[in-house]
């Protein structure tokens, strides 16, 4: 498997993207992604704890980790799964089918309940149709969602040893090994973070790139306020003027409108944006009392995008790509493209329950 640099170069020669590109690593730019920001009425940052968040969302990080060491070629699934695959596993997670399954539950309920009525059954025979109705909704989940969950199942593998260059990715390469080893991407997040000692090597992981985002300027510390239930944080906010931060957004923008297959590290970005809340549904705004009018809440392709219409084809875009998309097959490598799409069907699953 050939890492993400050298595919890199090789799409800046070809000028598939015609803009610079980034130099941020692929954690620094996932970190920059992940922020949720705010803004005032007049578009002005607010510092928020954003940096915290991302610190307990500690499953969606070690994910994040995960894909670069996918883009160094250090680990990848078993097998390629057909593309099409894909595409019937995310109708079958969609919004839609839960409420599908609401809606027959409710027929049932309610037919059980008539039922009742007419024949004169007693308030027990009436738990039991509801009981009924739940393990009749159970089996119907399971006919329908797990013929196309076992259609994207597979084994992420490591591939090679350490060293991989970062510090932190060896460390975390090293707590995978040995070569060959292999697990579901589910048992993996379950695996690294089954200790609390594994939750705080993620935490660090954070704090290290963290640093490395404010020694770039990308990011600007505002001080510490007090949050409910854990007590003072650290507040931050983007700072959009930053060269790297415009190259990033620049290219991600260009990626979501133009159409045309970007590079391995840029496509990993967008995989990865897809798993971010608020991407595919507008955000609510909630205000809190005390909190002056206008504020809102950003994140995700909303530090990207502004107008409806970008935005809209943003999604339809993203959509298209973790679909499983040919064109973007072809451009990356199939085996890589798996990998990344798995990767993220992983992290929006989260590890595996105990």
């Amino acid at each position: 498997m050939t890492d993400f640099f050298t595919q890199r170069s090789d799409f800046e020669r070809e000028g598939s993207l015609d803009i610079p590109l980034s130099s941020l690593s692929f954690l620094e730019a996932s970190t920059l992604l992940l922020y949720r920001t705010g803004v005032d009425l007049s578009g002005n940052d607010i510092p928020l704890a954003s940096g915290f968040a991302v610190k307990m969302n500690f499953f969606t990080y070690l994910g994040a980790a995960l894909m670069e060491l996918a883009l160094r070629g250090y680990v990848r699934m078993d097998e390629v799964k057909p593309l099409p695959n894909y595409a019937r596993y995310n109708r079958v997670r969609s919004p839609s089918g839960p409420l599908l399954y609401l809606i027959l539950t409710l027929v049932c309920i309610s037919f059980l309940s008539i039922c009742s009525v007419l024949v004169g059954l007693s308030f027990p025979a009436g738990i039991a149709g509801f009981l009924f109705a739940w393990l009749s909704l159970l089996i119907l989940s399971l006919v329908y969602q797990e013929p196309a969950r076992k259609g994207v199942q597979g084994w992420l593998i490591v591939m090679r040893e350490p060293p991989v260059g970062d510090e932190m990715l060896d460390e975390l390469l090293w707590r995978m090994q040995p070569v060959g080893n292999a697990m579901k991407v589910r048992d993996w997040l379950s695996f690294l973070t089954a200790q609390d000692e594994g939750k705080q090597w993620v935490r660090t992981m954070y704090d290290r790139i963290e640093r490395q985002l404010q020694e770039q300027v990308c990011i600007q510390f505002m001080g510490r306020e007090r949050a409910p239930f854990f007590g003072e944080v650290e507040t931050l906010v983007l700072n959009r003027q930053n060269e790297q931060w415009c190259r990033l957004s620049n290219q991600l923008r260009l990626a979501l409108l133009s159409g045309k297959p970007s590079d391995p590290y840029t496509t990993a970005l967008l995989i990865l944006l897809t798993i971010i809340p608020g991407t595919f549904q507008t955000p609510h705004q909630i205000r809190l009392p005390g909190q002056p009018t206008g504020r809102r809440m950003t994140g995700g392709i909303y530090q990207i995008l502004s107008e409806p219409e970008e935005i809209e084809q943003a999604r339809k875009s993203l959509r298209t790509l973790i679909d499983g998309d040919t064109v973007v097959a072809d451009a990356i490598g199939p085996d890589l493209y798996d990998t990344l799409l798995h990767l993220a069907l992983g992290i929006r699953e989260g590890p595996k329950r105990r």
